[in-house]
């Protein structure tokens, strides 16, 4: 890569918004933007973040799915702490099966599941999720919650256990969450 073999550490303030730009209009070359910040990690601004997670509200807005997944394995990426109310935020007006795994990963690998507003926010989700099967559209989340062993997954091992499919998956630890 062309930015190994050159120092940028003179002009990161006039790359920063190239880097949100591209990461908009090419979300498949995310990673390699990725890489180049984790480069300069020492460099990037708090601004850098703010701004990214502000696409990530539009992108999700707008159900541009691709783009809100890139955008929140970014942060992830660059170790974005998000707030309770940012996750609830996010959580809350996601309509993506995918984005919805990744938050609730972040979620429980912070810790901050325990915390109220998302421990209900939780709670009323596995309620819901206990009304679909795992042939529903909605068996990605279902098997991921249930293999993450995500608050109350133990409601859903009665539709996973009648499922060889997903007896299966679970006998051989397949998750396609991999943050």
């Amino acid at each position: 890569m062309l930015y190994n073999r050159v120092d940028l550490r003179n002009c990161w303030t006039a790359i920063e918004p190239f880097l949100i730009g591209h990461l908009l209009i090419r979300p498949s070359i995310s990673q390699n933007i990725v890489e180049l910040i984790l480069k300069y990690m020492d460099l990037v601004s708090e601004r850098l973040s703010k701004e990214i997670f502000k696409n990530l509200e539009i992108s999700m807005n707008n159900h541009l799915h691709n783009e809100s997944q890139w955008l929140l394995w970014s942060l992830i990426k660059i170790n974005y702490d998000f707030t309770v109310f940012e996750l609830e935020h996010l959580y809350k007006k996601c309509d993506d099966d995918i984005t919805k795994i990744i938050l609730l990963s972040i979620i429980y690998k912070s810790g901050k599941d325990s915390e109220e507003k998302l421990s209900s926010l939780l709670k009323e989700e596995i309620e819901h999720l206990t009304t679909f099967n795992f042939e529903s559209d909605k068996w990605l989340l279902l098997h991921e919650w249930y293999m993450n062993k995500w608050q109350c997954y133990k409601k859903l091992e009665p539709h996973y256990n009648r499922n060889k499919f997903f007896q299966a998956l679970k006998k051989n630890k397949v998750s396609f969450l991999l943050i």
